[in-house]
């Protein structure tokens, strides 16, 4: 009778040990559920958005008239796919224009609204592709001491490329080149524009 129960007990033991190290060496279920959260789905945590912007400060200033402009410009993303990723874009800068001849300043608001689409063409190499509604400043009625504004769409195209950042949640630079898909209004107007700032989790 006692040797039934001694070789009952061993048993036991012997049954929980070999579980104890399949739970410690394999993990429990719980703990591969963790894994494919944790390491697999981080767009349930906000792994599929990312953000960034730019920030502009300048001066410029030819004998005649000086311009100073300060301002910001938001990007937020969403991750269709690791590589593809969609969402709204604005910018907004406020300037003061000083002309000789003038008493005073004149200050305005130069500001934007569009969506873009990103695409990750190679490592840190991406292409972009976005349409703005922009209201900006083309000229200054001298007499009225007022701008003179415009509002129009543009389509742009263009590549850049992300240092650092990435699917983790780092901070990256990135810098760029698009070009407005469309004739230009002026003389003056730049047929590129080039773009830096930073991203967080691109």
């Amino acid at each position: 009778m006692h040797i039934k129960i001694l070789l009952v007990c061993s048993f036991l033991l012997v049954g929980q040990g070999i579980l104890s190290a399949q739970t410690r060496g394999g993990g429990s279920p719980q703990d591969d559920l963790d894994y494919y959260n944790q390491d697999r789905g981080n767009y349930n945590q906000g792994g599929g958005i990312w953000y960034g912007g730019g920030f502009l400060l300048g001066f410029n200033s030819n004998g005649q008239e000086s311009l100073f402009a300060v301002g910001v410009s938001p990007i937020l993303g969403y991750k269709v796919t690791p590589a593809l990723s969609f969402g709204p874009r604005g910018s907004l800068s406020y300037n003061v224009l000083n002309v000789n001849g003038l008493d005073g300043s004149i200050n305005y608001f130069i500001y934007s609204a569009g969506v873009f689409g990103r695409l990750k063409v190679f490592q840190q190499f991406f292409a972009h592709a976005e349409y703005n509604l922009e209201n900006d400043v083309i000229g200054v009625n001298l007499t009225a001491e007022e701008p003179i504004r415009r509002t129009r769409g543009v389509p742009y195209v263009g590549a850049g490329f992300s240092q650092g950042g990435g699917f983790q949640g780092g901070v990256g630079f990135e810098l760029m080149i698009l070009f407005p898909v469309r004739e230009r209004e002026f003389f003056g107007e730049p047929p590129y524009i080039i773009r830096s700032g930073i991203n967080v989790n691109f």
